[in-house]
């Protein structure tokens, strides 16, 4: 809960900045070359990668915590929850990220920009 609190303050200040909005257009692959990236194999090979070292499978985090459920528990819907859960996290956070980068961005170039007209000047 609270690193979802923190994602959430994250975007509220990253989106009141300037250009928030060219960081998450960036985000959402405006660019063809984005978009010729997901034909290669290797980009969803990678992508499978993190999902294992997102929900800790190589690490026994998920098959130690299972070893609670009762018997009677449905691992389907569990697996089906965690999932969603997960990609929705990413997919969120991904956002935060990509608003964050636009706004620094412009702010650099905005203060490299007026060090250079006052070096000219």
């Amino acid at each position: 809960m609270v690193s979802g609190s923190l994602l959430q303050s994250q975007l509220c200040q990253s989106s009141a900045g300037p250009a928030a909005d060219t960081g998450a257009m960036a985000a959402s692959g405006g660019q063809s070359e984005a978009v010729a990236e997901l034909a290669k194999p290797s980009t969803w090979l990678d992508a499978g990668a993190q999902v294992f070292y997102s929900f800790s499978l190589g690490f026994g985090g998920l098959i130690s915590f299972s070893g609670y459920n009762s018997v009677h528990n449905n691992c389907e819907q569990d697996a089906v929850i965690i999932s969603v859960i997960n990609g929705f996290t990413s997919v969120f956070a991904a956002i935060v990220v990509y608003t964050i980068i636009g706004f620094r961005a412009i702010d650099r170039f905005d203060s490299c920009l007026t060090w250079e007209l006052k070096e000219l000047v």
